[in-house]
């Protein structure tokens, strides 16, 4: 799943309307994971908005990448009624210096907040509008 992400990354950058030293990426649930670990090791890659984030998923560890990936930005996003997202979000957080964190109100997990989290879809373009120019 990493060499896909890693794989869609290279492509992107190869697209001539891409800026290709301003990568942004979002997951969510495992994605989340995967995004910050292809982000980690590409600094090519200036900002991650993760979705209802873990800290290990059957293996796939994010807090050692969240390290890695330094003081570039990075959103948070984790519903109240997902307790392990909410608690693996705020331990993230504490692992970035230029984290936002966002908590939302029974908005599930996942891709699921897209749909029942009013707003938020605009918020993550403003996000990468923001972080990316």
């Amino acid at each position: 799943m990493l060499q896909d992400v890693v794989a869609a990354i290279a492509w992107v950058k190869h697209r001539p309307e891409v800026a290709s030293s301003r990568i942004g990426l979002a997951g969510a649930s495992v994605g989340a994971t995967l995004a910050i670990q292809a982000a980690a090791a590409d600094p090519s890659v200036r900002s991650v908005a993760l979705l209802s984030p873990g800290i290990d998923y059957r293996g796939l560890k994010s807090d050692a990448a969240m390290k890695k990936y330094g003081d570039r930005p990075v959103l948070l996003v984790a519903s109240k009624n997902d307790p392990y997202a909410l608690r693996s979000a705020k331990q993230l957080s504490e692992d970035a210096p230029r984290t936002q964190l966002e908590t939302l109100d029974d908005a599930g997990h996942g891709t699921m907040m897209l749909t029942k989290s009013d707003g938020l879809v605009g918020r993550l373009v403003d996000w990468f509008k923001a972080t990316l120019l």
